[in-house]
């Protein structure tokens, strides 16, 4: 996971293009966005976190730390 990847998404592309982004990618397309990422696991791994901070600032109106904090919780409670 790159911060600077998902920043970029957030600054550059609307809810509709992430999520565009997200389905191409989920058909193994090449998205209509410029995503950073090694490979399309890594392109899409960027895209499904900037989607979620957005959600996240949109829903709780909470700071990009803390919705990047947030995100990093959710993770590690999902590996444990």
């Amino acid at each position: 996971m790159n911060l600077s990847a998902i920043r970029t998404l957030l600054e550059h592309y609307e809810r509709q293009q992430l999520a565009d982004a997200e389905e191409a990618l989920l058909r193994e397309e090449a998205p209509a966005i410029v995503v950073e990422g090694a490979d399309a696991a890594e392109q899409l791994t960027h895209v499904l976190a900037a989607r979620w901070i957005q959600a996240y600032l949109t829903t709780t109106g909470g700071t990009y730390t803390q919705a990047v904090r947030a995100y990093a919780q959710r993770i590690r409670s999902s590996l444990n």
